[in-house]
C-alpha cells in the first residue's frame, strides 16, 4: 500500500520547470509565507527545535553560494520525564536523550529554511492544517530536508528506537499567473503512548507518505482558482493496527475573491476517499463545504479563517456536522510575536469500534527576541476529542468516550555564536476523560543544544 512519490516526482517536475518559462508570476494573490507550518504542530513529538534560520553563518567558500546549497544540522537533547508511559497509575519517570542530526538543501541557494508541513495520521487527507499559498519569490524553487531522531533512553532501554522524516518540495512559476507546487513528505515515527486503547508502555510504530499538489492560476486581476490533490498513505508494523492502514485520496477546489489588496474571501469544496486495508471495513468518504477569508492586512499579520459543513459517509451509517478553521499570526514588533490556531474538525479513529472523532483543538503561542543573543517563547493547548461509536476501553465498553487533553510549554534559548543555539524548558500535559484509567499527568524538563549551517 504504501508508496513513496518524492525522488520520481522531483525529477519529473524538474525537467518540466527547464521548459516551463523564463517570467516569475505576477505578486500572489496573498504574500502569506504558511506561517502556521513552522510552529510545532505535534505537541507529542520530541523537542527537537529548528536550527535558528536567521542566525545561520555565511557559506560561500563552504557550500557554494552567499546563501549556501547545503545545510547541515545536529542537535542533541537530554530530557526528564515524569510519566514516560503516561499512565494514569504506577507512574514510570525517566531520563532519555534524541540525537538528531540533518540536511537540506536548496537550488537556487537561500539561507531560510522552508516551513516544515504539519501532519497528522488521524486528519482525513494526512494534513493537520489545511495549506496556506506562499509568495513565488522566484521562477523554480527545490527544497528538500531529511532529519533523524535518535532516541535514547536510560532505565527502559527496550524502548530506543530511530525516527526519520524525509521533506521535498518543488515550486514553478510562469507567466499569466500559472504556478505549481508539488510537496513530499515521508515519516517513519511512533504513537505517543498512552493512545489506541493499547496497554501501558505500548508503542505503535508507523510509515507514513503524504504527497500534495498545489495548481494556482490568475482569472483575472481580482480573481485565482486553487486546485489541491493529496494521496496519504498510512502502515502500522504490528498487525494489530491493521483497522488503521488506509490510503487517502483528497480532491479541494478554491475560488479566491480579492476585496482588498491585502485581503480576499473564498469558498471551497472538498472531497475526500479513504480506503482501509482491513478486509470489512468500509471505507469512509468525506464531503466538506467552506466559506473563508485569507488576509494579510499588513506586514504584522496573516491569517485564514474558514467556516463550513461537512458530510461523512461510513457506508450504513452517515454522519454531519460544523467544521471550523482558524491561523493567524501576529508581529507586535521584528522582537516580538504571538500565534493562535485552532480547529473544529472530524478525524478518522484511534479506536477499536469508533467511527470518527469529533475534534476541537485550540493553539496559542507567543515568540520573545529578548537581546541579539538571548530569545524566548510558550505555549498553551487544549485538544477535546468525541468518539463516535462504541469502543474498548480497558474491559469496559463505551458509547460515549472522550477524552480532554491540555498543557502548556516554555522554553529559553540562548545562541553564544551565529550557528549555536541552546534551550532550557519545561512541558506540562494533562488528560482527563469519563473513564478513569485513560487520565494521566506529565511533567517534561528539556535541554537541547544545535548547530547548524
Amino acid at each position: 500500500m504504501h508508496r513513496n512519490y518524492l525522488v520520481t516526482t522531483l525529477i519529473l517536475v524538474l525537467l518540466c520547470g527547464i521548459a516551463w518559462g523564463q517570467e516569475m508570476l505576477p505578486e500572489p494573490l496573498i504574500e502569506t509565507a504558511d506561517p502556521a507550518e513552522s510552529i510545532l504542530l505535534n505537541a507529542d513529538a520530541p523537542v527537537t527545535a529548528a536550527p535558528v534560520d536567521n542566525q545561520a553563518p555565511d557559506t560561500t567558500n563552504l557550500f557554494g553560494g552567499r546563501t549556501g546549497y547545503i545545510h547541515p544540522f545536529l542537535s542533541v537533547s537530554g530530557f526528564y520525564t515524569s510519566n514516560l508511559f503516561r499512565t494514569a497509575d504506577n507512574e514510570q519517570s525517566d531520563r532519555y536523550a534524541v540525537i538528531t542530526p540533518g540536511i537540506w538543501l536548496a537550488l537556487p541557494a537561500r539561507n531560510q529554511r522552508m516551513p516544515e508541513i504539519g501532519t497528522s495520521n488521524t486528519a482525513p487527507g494526512g494534513l493537520s492544517l489545511s495549506r496556506l499559498t506562499a509568495a513565488r519569490e522566484r521562477r523554480v524553487q527545490a527544497y528538500a530536508l531529511y532529519q533523524a531522531n535518535i532516541l535514547k533512553y536510560d532505565q527502559y532501554q527496550d524502548e530506543d528506537r530511530v525516527d526519520h522524516r524525509l521533506q521535498g518540495m518543488i515550486k514553478l512559476s510562469a507567466r499569466r499567473g500559472l504556478s505549481l507546487e508539488i510537496v513530499d513528505v515521508f515519516e517513519r515515527n511512533s504513537d505517543p503512548y498512552g493512545t489506541g486503547g493499547k496497554a501501558a508502555g505500548t508503542l505503535d510504530t508507523f510509515d507514513a507518505n503524504l504527497f500534495n499538489a498545489i495548481l494556482v492560476s490568475r482569472l483575472s486581476p481580482k480573481m485565482l482558482l486553487r486546485a489541491d490533490y493529496s494521496r496519504y498513505s498510512l502502515n502500522y508494523a504490528d498487525a494489530s493496527n491493521i483497522y488503521r492502514d488506509r490510503d487517502d485520496n483528497s480532491y479541494s477546489g478554491y475560488l479566491f475573491f480579492q476585496t482588498t489588496p491585502k485581503t480576499a474571501l473564498f469558498i471551497q469544496a472538498e472531497y475526500i476517499n479513504i480506503d482501509y486495508a482491513e478486509a470489512g471495513k468500509v471505507d469512509t468518504k468525506h464531503n466538506n463545504y467552506y466559506v473563508g477569508m485569507q488576509m494579510q492586512t499588513s506586514a504584522n499579520t496573516r491569517g485564514r479563517l474558514k467556516v463550513g459543513y461537512g458530510m461523512q459517509d461510513y457506508g450504513a451509517v452517515d454522519s454531519d456536522d460544523f467544521l471550523a478553521e482558524g491561523q493567524l499570526d501576529y508581529y507586535f514588533s521584528p522582537k516580538t510575536s504571538f500565534y493562535v490556531q485552532g480547529t473544529r474538525r472530524i478525524l478518522e479513529t484511534d479506536q477499536i469500534g469508533a467511527r470518527g472523532i469529533l475534534s476541537h483543538r485550540a493553539l496559542l503561542g507567543y515568540r520573545q527576541r529578548i537581546t541579539a543573543k538571548w530569545s524566548g517563547d510558550a505555549s498553551l493547548f487544549f485538544n477535546r476529542n468525541d468518539y463516535n461509536g462504541t469502543v474498548n476501553i480497558g474491559n469496559r465498553i463505551a458509547s460515549n468516550y472522550y477524552h480532554d487533553e491540555m498543557g502548556g510549554r516554555a522554553a529559553l534559548g540562548f545562541s553564544p555564536l551565529n550557528w549555536i543555539n541552546l534551550r532550557l524548558g519545561y512541558e506540562y500535559r494533562k488528560r482527563d476523560s469519563n473513564f478513569d484509567s485513560e487520565d494521566y499527568r506529565n511533567n517534561t524538563i528539556f535541554l537541547q543544544a544545535t548547530a547548524a549551517l
